[in-house]
């Protein structure tokens, strides 16, 4: 998903169970000068190597386990890197990985005790589970959000590389908002066929549904479930006008309007929203990026 303009890529359909390395969007051609942030399940050396050729940007979430040299050639491992350096930011280039060993920027900063009791609340759940203790990697980095960039530091700050990693869970809202306005986890057929075209017809929709809602402009501002419940109430003009583009660029043009009339994402205090933090990165607030 392109977030400047919302617009999407879409790829063929994958089988479920198989890793996201396997989908060409891991590795597809970016133009040069743009960012690509994804989640660790596209996390591959080999590819930020290739975008780096290609004048991509990248940002990405490090997993624990990766291996780390600093300036001199010493090898650490990231929990141990981390709890050597003062202060609670780590701001420096190091080089990643045994294979392909590529030169990144390290982006680190401790995070708020309430976020460290969380996330060690469910490292102890997954230990109970397991019946594995938790290790010291697991809880050193529970105090960390750790990210690595081949962007430099006068076109990514520190602040800026941390508002864009909580932008991108914006594209798990929009997956969240087609499972559950646009019912893709339920099916009335029962035989495979039938739940595959059910599928494909929703996925079509949806995407049509994402094209109409870029008419009111950028989506962060506006609440996209309630936008898209006003989308679906024209399904069949839209339908019912498709045989002439006169009548399709009304349906449009009407629904534009009651679009633009909803109101917008209130400004927070306490927790900026996402199009706050956007539109400026320094609103982040103290207990999301603590002082050095």
């Amino acid at each position: 998903m392109e977030r400047r303009r919302g617009t999407l890529e879409v790829s063929d359909l994958q089988p479920g169970r198989a890793c996201d390395l396997a989908s060409p969007l891991s590795h597809g051609p970016l133009p040069a000068g743009s960012l690509r942030l994804a989640d660790l399940g596209y996390y591959s050396l080999e590819a930020f190597q290739e975008y780096d050729r290609q004048g991509v940007y990248v940002l990405s979430r490090l997993p624990a386990r990766t291996a780390l040299f600093d300036a001199t050639g010493k090898r650490w491992k990231l929990h141990d890197f981390l709890q050597a350096q003062p202060g609670g930011r780590v701001e420096c280039w190091v080089q990643v990985g045994t294979r392909w060993r590529l030169r990144l920027r390290l982006l680190a900063w401790r995070v708020s005790p309430e976020v460290v009791r969380r996330r060690r609340q469910r490292l102890q759940q997954q230990a109970q589970r397991s019946r594995r203790p938790i290790s010291t990697a697991q809880a050193t980095l529970a105090d960390w959000n750790v990210l690595v960039t081949n962007a430099s530091p006068e076109l990514l700050s520190l602040t800026e590389a941390c508002v864009l990693a909580r932008l991108r869970w914006q594209i798990e809202w929009l997956f969240r908002l087609w499972k559950s306005g646009g019912r893709l986890d339920h099916s009335a057929a029962d035989k495979p066929y039938r739940v595959l075209c059910e599928l494909l017809a929703k996925l079509l929709g949806l995407v049509v549904q994402h094209w109409l809602l870029l008419t009111a402009g950028p989506l962060l501002r506006q609440s996209q479930a309630r936008a898209a419940k006003r989308v679906r109430a024209v399904a069949e003009p839209m339908a019912s006008a498709l045989a002439a583009a006169v009548g399709v660029v009304a349906v449009m043009v009407e629904l534009q309007k009651r679009l633009q009339q909803m109101p917008v994402k209130p400004r927070r205090r306490g927790k900026p929203a996402a199009f706050q933090l956007a539109e400026n990165p320094l609103d982040l607030e103290y207990q999301y990026m603590p002082a050095a």
